[in-house]
């Protein structure tokens, strides 16, 4: 699914606008463990005073048999 920034209460998206550093599907960048990575991810800007977000990929769809990774609650300081 696409990865997207969202509030809290789930009313505004803000989407993904360019990556850079890793692969975008169908094409993947594969790490082991022990490896790290610099990138990039780009998204329409969020307002100067939004301090608690979701950010994620995609929705969750228990019927497509697909999972996706979701983080939220995150504050920036």
């Amino acid at each position: 699914g696409a990865i997207q920034i969202q509030n809290t209460g789930r009313t505004k998206t803000y989407h993904l606008t360019a990556v850079d550093g890793i692969s975008r599907l169908p094409d993947r960048t594969t790490l082991r463990a022990e490896d790290s990575l610099e990138f990039t991810l780009t998204f329409v800007r969020i307002p100067d005073d939004m301090r608690r977000l979701h950010v994620g990929e995609g929705k969750y769809d228990p019927e497509s048999g697909e999972t996706t990774w979701q983080f939220l609650d995150v504050e920036l300081r």
